[in-house]
């Protein structure tokens, strides 16, 4: 068809699309998207029969159309059980009720139990009247199984992380527990050292500091420094060093208590060893430790006694 200007040209104007061609055109356009949509579009009568089944249904469920068109939904997909609760919602979907979403299990061709998320909605004929349901679906089975194993594993990695704190507060509490028994060990092992080598002020003056057991390196260190002490802070005129609880004497032992005589010397006091055995003599001679220049008594008792002389001819002397 064709119109003439007013220059005489002719100009091609389009007819209008007729109703029905354009009612054509959208029918296989709304085709083609039920055809190719990935989720199910499935159509239900008001009695919940099946009365249309896109090819996406039948990937989620494995019925065909002309298996599943005209079945009721239970028995098609869902089982008998879910009758009661599907049926509710069905009554308020026909009464012209909001569109729902809701997750539920369904089963698939051959038993295999689903899990499906539904958008339904009613279909209103004219004059308003419900004819029908109009439902999406789509298959969410393998994302759930996802998610629960997500959670799963961020649950079994919390409990980890639970289980290492609890872990960390434990060790913290031993190593609490530890420190506080080393400092008991510590503290015991002080006041056995105190024990088995006190200080004693036996006269005026005059200080004794009976052995008993072995002298090791670490004991011998403690024991000269706090005789040292001892004789420092009360200016010590005399002291005993009784070794009458030492069994025996290894090389070792014997430089160290020569070396505390000579320590207490160094400090303007007398040392005075007493209780000597006769191996402990035998010892001293061995390895060479020269006690010619020490005073020695047989007894604690003639040491003292030797102090105490000692005192009283220095006091007539002043007198």
């Amino acid at each position: 068809m064709s119109e003439r200007t007013g220059h005489g040209a002719a100009t091609d104007v389009a007819a209008p699309e007729s109703e029905g061609a354009a009612l054509l055109k959208a029918a296989r356009r709304l085709e083609h998207y039920v055809r190719h949509s990935p989720l199910g579009i499935i159509e239900w009568n008001r009695g919940f029969e099946c009365v249309a089944w896109s090819p996406a249904a039948t990937r989620i469920f494995g019925y065909t159309e002309a298996e599943a068109v005209g079945r009721h939904a239970v028995g098609l997909i869902l089982e008998e059980g879910d009758r009661p609760a599907i049926m509710r919602g069905w009554d308020r979907l026909l009464a012209l009720g909001p569109p729902t979403c809701r997750v539920n299990e369904n089963i698939a061709k051959g038993g295999r139990v689903i899990l499906c998320e539904w958008f339904n909605a009613p279909i209103e004929g004219p004059g308003g009247a419900v004819i029908g349901v109009s439902s999406l679906v789509r298959d969410i089975t393998e994302e759930a199984i996802a998610q629960e194993s997500t959670r799963r594993v961020h649950a079994v990695l919390e409990r980890r992380a639970l289980d290492a704190e609890e872990d960390a507060r434990e060790k913290e509490r031993l190593a609490g527990r530890l420190e506080q028994e080393l400092e008991t060990v510590a503290w015991q092992q002080q006041q056995i050292l105190a024990l088995s080598a006190p200080v004693l002020e036996v006269w005026d003056g005059v200080i004794a500091l009976p052995i008993i057991g072995a002298l090791d390196a670490r004991r011998g260190a403690e024991v000269m420094g706090r005789l040292l002490s001892a004789v420092a802070a009360r200016r010590s005129e005399h002291v005993l060093l009784d070794l009458t609880g030492v069994e025996a004497l290894d090389a070792e032992a014997a430089h160290r208590i020569a070396g505390i005589v000579r320590a207490v010397s160094l400090l303007g006091a007398h040392g005075i060893v007493t209780g000597l055995s006769p191996a402990a003599a035998r010892a001293f001679a061995e390895v060479g430790v020269d006690l010619s220049g020490v005073d020695t008594r047989r007894s604690l008792r003639e040491g003292l006694r030797a102090c105490v002389s000692s005192a009283r001819r220095r006091a007539g002397t002043v007198g």
